[in-house]
């Protein structure tokens, strides 16, 4: 669990405004009993609704780019940088 247990809050951010990021769900209660719970990330390279030719202007552009998703509990830290490449 590597330090974390009871309510762990989740948050992600990215390095571009073109990806958004979610997390399901965004707080786990995390037992200690050493049992895991699992939180699934999406990660959108869209802005906007739908892929019409309106939303490829906010697309993202090619290249290399960092989600960063953090979890907290009582002053504990940790993170989980992800690489994203967009083709």
């Amino acid at each position: 669990s590597l330090g974390l247990g009871g309510t762990v809050s989740l948050a992600c951010a990215t390095t571009s405004p073109s990806i958004a990021c979610a997390l399901s769900p965004s707080s786990l209660s995390l037992p200690t009993s050493g049992a895991q719970k699992l939180s699934a990330v999406e990660i959108d390279t869209h802005q906007g609704e739908g892929h019409s030719e309106s939303s490829e202007k906010h697309k993202a552009a090619p290249g290399q780019y960092k989600v960063v998703i953090t979890a907290t509990d009582a002053g504990v830290v940790h993170t989980l940088l992800l690489n994203v490449t967009v083709q």
